[in-house]
């Protein structure tokens, strides 16, 4: 009886309905983990093209990976999840960014001595935030 109590206690205050927007943020966290998956594959694929390509072979991925900035700046995370949100939202932030820089130094690439060091840093971060990313959509409990 106690437990049936309780059980209509936490029904009427809402509780189910939390449940559903935490297992609704989860499924948004795997979704978001498929696309950041395809946004590296494809960052990783222009590694083998030619400099003069890889400009615009970037742009879809680059595209992409605004895409999933926008689809993760349209979710509310429940309150314990607040932190592994923010994190994955800084890390696709940042692999976006970077992206974008990517395409302009490789469209404004006239072999000038700084294009290595400038292409390489933003390559970094680009690694560096898909990674951030990946591992707060691990944290906030995206399933693989």
């Amino acid at each position: 009886m106690r437990v049936l109590m309780i059980t209509l206690c936490l029904t009427a205050a809402g509780l189910p309905a939390a449940h559903a927007n935490r297992t609704g943020f989860a499924a948004a966290m795997t979704e978001a983990q498929k696309q950041a998956r395809v946004v590296r594959d494809g960052f990783s694929g222009i590694a083998q093209l030619e400099v003069a390509q890889k400009g615009t072979a970037l742009e879809p991925h680059a595209a992409a990976a605004t895409a999933l900035v926008t689809r993760l700046e349209g979710l509310t995370p429940p309150p314990p999840s607040a932190a592994c949100y923010s994190d994955a939202l800084d890390g696709a932030r940042r692999a976006a960014a970077s992206m974008h820089d990517m395409m302009r130094i490789y469209h404004d690439a006239t072999g000038d001595a700084g294009f290595a060091p400038r292409i390489t840093s933003a390559a970094r971060h680009v690694d560096e935030g898909l990674t951030e990313l990946e591992h707060a959509l691990t944290v906030c409990g995206a399933s693989k």
